[in-house]
Parts: structure tokens; C-alpha cells; sequence
């Protein structure tokens, strides 16, 4: 019953039909998987504030650690926990993503809202997970949406839904947003 489910991704790039693939915009050139290993590796990282031990091969184990039984069953798993830790090993040499990251965030904060079907009459469910949730020290919050394949005019659509989300769950409180590209 109610409205049909849509991922956010899909609606962002303008495919609202309800049995669209989650993966249906995975970005070009990255594998899914490493894509959503960095994710795992920086909200982990962030939620440790930093890994002290953030060299190469702690990386590869981090990311090996955080295979989903799926995905570990691939052939390649080695390869893509390898591609993720030195996506993720560069990203933490980064300034702006280690003073994110030193911050207070909150991560994979999942959302729903209910918009107008730009492909039909009626109302679907928009359901996404914003990556993270940076508070700055005067309260007002950043989203930030991190991408690990090239930008693409569909990141600016889905970081825009993704701040009407932060706006709704914080109502009052000041929400801007930044595409985060890592490579």
C-alpha cells in the first residue's frame, strides 16, 4: 500500500519508476563495491576521529574486514579492498577531509520523503542515505555527499534532495551542501 518506494539516486537522476535498481547511477569507472567500502572506511574513520594507524596495508585490512558476505564472494575481492584503502589513504592525507572528519559527524543518516512522481501524477516514497552530517562548532550543518566516480549532472539533483532531507530532519538549523569527489 501507499505511494511506490524510490532510491534517491534513481529519482535524482530522473528515473522515478519504482522497481529501479539501487546501483541504477553507480558511478563510471569505480566498481560499486569500492565505492561503498570508502564510504565504510570513512565513517569508520571519522567515528574513531582518524585511524592512527592509517597506512597502506591497514587500510587493505580495514577494507577486507568490511566485505559484506556478497561481496567477499567475489573472485576479486582482494583487488577492490585494495582499490578502496588507497582511495580512502589518499582521502585522509587530504586537509579538508581530515578537518571533516575531526568533526562532529554523523554518518549514513537515512532518509524518506514523499515528492511528486516528475514521470507521472502521483506521490512516491524518496529513499535515500546521506553519507555525512558534518555539525560545525556555530550549529549550522553541512552535507556531505561523497563520490567516488567523476562528477556527473545527477550529483548536483541528489546532493540537492539530499539537503531537503537534512532540512526536514532538522528543521530551524542552517543546511548547506559539498560534493566530495575522491579518486
Amino acid at each position: 500500500g501507499g505511494p511506490p518506494r524510490v532510491a534517491a539516486t534513481a529519482f535524482a537522476a530522473g528515473g522515478a519508476e519504482a522497481g529501479e535498481a539501487e546501483g541504477a547511477t553507480a558511478p563510471r569507472g569505480v566498481d560499486p563495491v569500492v565505492g561503498r567500502l570508502v564510504h565504510r572506511l570513512l565513517r569508520d574513520a571519522g567515528e574513531a576521529a582518524g585511524f592512527a594507524d592509517a597506512d597502506g596495508s591497514t587500510l587493505r585490512e580495514r577494507a577486507a574486514g568490511l566485505l559484506t558476505r556478497e561481496e567477499r564472494a567475489r573472485a576479486d575481492w582482494r583487488g577492490l579492498a585494495d582499490e578502496a584503502a588507497g582511495i580512502c589513504g589518499r582521502a585522509l592525507r587530504r586537509p579538508d577531509v581530515a578537518a571533516l572528519l575531526a568533526g562532529d559527524c554523523l554518518f549514513e543518516v537515512p532518509f524518506t520523503l514523499r515528492r511528486r512522481d516528475p514521470a507521472g501524477d502521483g506521490l512516491v516514497f524518496v529513499r535515500g542515505v546521506i553519507d555525512c552530517l558534518h555539525r560545525r562548532p556555530d550549529g549550522r550543518m553541512t552535507v556531505v555527499e561523497v563520490k567516488t566516480g567523476t562528477p556527473r549532472p545527477e550529483h548536483e539533483s541528489q546532493l540537492a534532495l539530499y539537503l531537503e532531507a537534512a532540512r526536514a530532519l532538522f528543521p530551524g538549523c542552517g543546511v548547506d551542501g559539498r560534493l566530495l569527489y575522491l579518486a
